[in-house]
């Protein structure tokens, strides 16, 4: 498993595993960061199935970067 070296917190790489960590019971609030990378050759930031989950869930949109492509979102826990 890897994990943020600053707060321990483990990565996801995938659709799949984000739609593992939303469906467990016991978990509180996730956090994505999105990346403003949408270069065509650089899109893999929310890939792997993890822009459709992202569409399915409809999370909320805590933050927009200046660039207006990076985002942080935050799925509650009653999502």
């Amino acid at each position: 498993m890897f994990v943020d070296i600053y707060t321990g917190t483990p990565l996801i790489g995938t659709g799949v595993e984000l739609q593992k960590l939303l469906e467990k019971h016991n978990r509180g609030d996730i956090y994505l960061i999105g990346s403003g990378e949408t270069a065509e050759s650089r899109n893999y930031y929310l890939g792997n199935g993890i822009q459709a989950v992202i569409e399915a869930y409809k999370p909320e949109t805590l933050f927009t970067g200046v660039d207006k492509k990076t985002k942080v979102y935050r799925f509650p826990l009653n999502n």
